[in-house]
């Protein structure tokens, strides 16, 4: 198959899997034949495993195809988008460290009504982050393969944010909206319009540091992160979410634990 229609078609199986099962009428079916925690794992694996499948096909086919943009070859653009891949780095890092008390983890999702945090920033950090590193590689990337694989990551970074704000937002139209009122899906709009402001205090700067670092690894790390089939891709990737569902359930864990106010008990 031709290299770019590979990809194309890599993405597809992983898009029609993730945004299919993650569909109200299909996750009512799955969720009252499985029960909610199989039906998580059912969809984290199959999600891990189209996307392990993603990241093998590109990993072959990378320097396939045809010639990409290749903008890279102006050292002002160059710099420019590897400025935009580390602020996308560092969104990924810090969302990570952020989600037990975010307002899409399980236990808050769509009841959370004021950001804080990097929310304030962007309220979709993990994503966004992802789509700003798809579209910088996508604009750096000298092959139409690289140009395809990195525009539909940030392509469905976005729209999958959207669909998933439009999904609690029907389930708690209240809450929810009122979250969308004080947050910007885009970093710094919400702040730069007014409707929220930036608390230093609210963030850490050692979680801000490791984004950091992680960027300057990923760099030096650049001309091997898709060998070996991808793994290391889909290994970063899947690591990330085993830490923030391991991250919210320790933090169910410590509510459970927690003996019960008054008011609890009312």
């Amino acid at each position: 198959m031709d290299p770019v229609a590979s990809v194309l078609a890599a993405w597809a199986l992983f898009a029609a899997t993730h945004i299919g099962m993650a569909a109200h009428p299909i996750r009512t079916v799955l969720v009252i034949r499985f029960g909610t925690r199989t039906f998580q794992g059912l969809f984290s694996v199959v999600a891990a495993v189209t996307f392990s499948i993603l990241s093998y096909v590109y990993s072959i086919h990378r320097s396939s195809g045809p010639t990409g943009l290749a903008l890279g070859s102006s050292p002002a653009l160059r710099w420019l988008l590897m400025t935009v891949s580390v602020v996308g780095i560092v969104c990924v890092v810090c969302s990570l460290f952020d989600y037990p008390g975010s307002a899409y983890a399980l236990s808050k999702a769509g009841k959370k009504t004021q950001p804080w945090g990097f929310e304030r920033i962007t309220r979709h950090g993990f994503a966004v982050g992802l789509a700003l590193v798809g579209v910088a590689h996508a604009l750096l990337a000298t092959r139409l393969t690289g140009t395809v694989f990195f525009s539909a990551l940030a392509l469905f970074g976005l729209l999958g944010s959207i669909h998933q704000d439009n999904k609690l937002r029907t389930a708690n139209p209240v809450s929810h909206q009122e979250f969308l009122n004080k947050s910007s899906l885009l970093p710094f709009v919400a702040i730069l319009t007014g409707r929220n402001q930036l608390v230093l205090s609210e963030l850490r700067p050692v979680v801000i540091g490791l984004g950091l670092l992680a960027a300057f690894a990923l760099r030096q790390a650049h001309p091997s992160i898709f060998a070996n089939g991808g793994i290391y891709v889909a290994g970063g990737v899947i690591g990330g979410a085993i830490l923030a569902t391991l991250q919210e359930a320790r933090r169910a864990r410590r509510k459970r634990s927690r003996p019960r106010t008054v008011t609890d008990q009312a």
